[in-house]
């Protein structure tokens, strides 16, 4: 890994650790929801999952996503690596690009069967909060960084961009999942262009139909186009039930549980039935 793309590794750390401890201040001082008593054991399983990933990519993939990218613009490799417009325009038509793709990604994690069992495991935590953006199984992780980086070497997004999407998108998946709530004026402002805690807590109901929408993490512009978003659930999302409908809310504590939900079998993916 070269420096530049080390530097950018340690930039995606920081914004993580900074972003989850700004989240977790702002829960503990103005909580959304009240959290059940296995709040501690969650908040373990969550964090060993993230370790888990975290040790996997270290020993399987080594190579960055920004080193992708800079070996794809050292070999004039991607569709944006051979054409002659702006820079400015490249980065902008590559975030937009990327974060479709994290759509479409998550999409197809509630539409095909063996996706949404390795993506159960997010959906496993009977609450949301801060720490939920880290509950990810290794597999999941490994899956949607290679789509990444097949976008990044297709398209020959830069490594400028790629480092910037990904530190904004870090930041974002940690407000997204915070157990916190915004003035309804500001987040109707901010939802028009960007998810928010409101927005994406619908997702993570226990109805399947609503798992089957607001997909989005970053632009909410995805949804909107493409059917997939509502304003909110049709319970009181202060009290309505979050995770899966057919787990227990001591599952969401079990790692166990958590690393083997991809190897169980499941029911239709919720989008099936959207």
């Amino acid at each position: 890994m070269d420096v530049w793309a080390s530097t950018s590794s340690d930039a995606l750390t920081i914004t993580l650790l900074g972003a989850l401890a700004l989240m977790l201040v702002w829960e503990v001082i103005a909580p959304y929801r009240s959290l059940t008593p296995e709040r501690n054991a969650r908040w373990r399983v969550n964090f060993l999952l993230y370790a888990a990933t975290v040790i996997v990519f270290t020993l399987l993939a080594p190579v960055s996503l920004v080193a992708v990218a800079r070996w794809s613009a050292e070999h004039r490799f991607g569709f944006f690596n051979r054409l002659a417009v702006p820079a400015w325009l490249v980065v902008a038509l590559s975030v937009l690009a990327m974060d479709l793709g994290k759509y479409l990604q998550h999409r197809a994690m509630h539409s095909v069967s063996w996706l949404w069992r390795i993506h159960r495991t997010h959906h496993s935590d009977n609450e949301m909060d801060a720490t939920t953006s880290l509950r990810f199984h290794p597999i999941e992780t490994m899956a949607t960084s290679l789509a990444d980086a097949a976008i990044i070497v297709v398209l020959g997004v830069p490594p400028l961009a790629v480092a910037a999407y990904r530190v904004v998108r870090q930041a974002l998946s940690a407000f997204v999942h915070g157990n916190v709530a915004l003035q309804p004026k500001l987040d109707a402002i901010l939802r028009t262009t960007f998810a928010t805690p409101d927005f994406h807590r619908v997702h993570h109901s226990t109805a399947a139909l609503e798992q089957a929408r607001n997909l989005s993490g970053g632009l909410v512009w995805w949804d909107r186009l493409l059917g997939t978003y509502v304003p909110g659930s049709q319970d009181d999302p202060r009290r309505m039930p979050l995770g899966l409908a057919e787990r227990s809310p001591a599952s969401a504590c079990s790692l166990r549980l958590a690393l083997l939900e991809p190897f169980n079998r499941v029911a239709t993916p919720p989008h099936r039935d959207a």
